[in-house]
């Protein structure tokens, strides 16, 4: 199956992958190769791609994803690998979001969101 990975910054990823493995609004769901279509959309997690017995982690924004009979793509703000993620940066981030979370001036959704993007990428150290 094709899998191909649209970020801010234009093509993130082509590949040919046996299977990816998604959060969505709906639940965890594991794409593989004839799946039926479907358009859902993605949660911040992280992503998990499988091709030839090996698998690599993504730490995945939210987006969307658009499934036919073999093709995947997902649409997405951001996305990184493990190589690609600054930790140090992403624990920064954390402590910000938390501090906000106690701050009842602050815009809580979006510090929750902060809060959990952050989480996400540091789960892949």
């Amino acid at each position: 199956m094709k899998l191909k990975i649209v970020n801010l910054e234009g093509l993130y990823l082509e590949t040919d992958v046996d299977a990816i493995v998604v959060k969505t609004t709906n639940g965890e769901l594991t794409i593989l190769n004839k799946h039926i279509p479907l358009i859902t959309n993605c949660t911040i997690d992280v992503l998990r791609v499988i091709k030839d017995g090996n698998e690599e982690l993504y730490a995945l924004a939210g987006g969307v994803l658009f499934v036919d009979e073999n093709e995947t793509k997902i649409i997405t703000m951001a996305i990184e690998n493990k190589k690609e993620i600054d930790f140090n940066r992403a624990e920064n981030a954390k402590k910000r979001a938390e501090d906000r979370l106690k701050d009842p001036q602050s815009d809580i959704k979006r510090a929750e969101i902060a809060l959990k993007r952050a989480m996400n990428r540091l789960s892949l150290k």
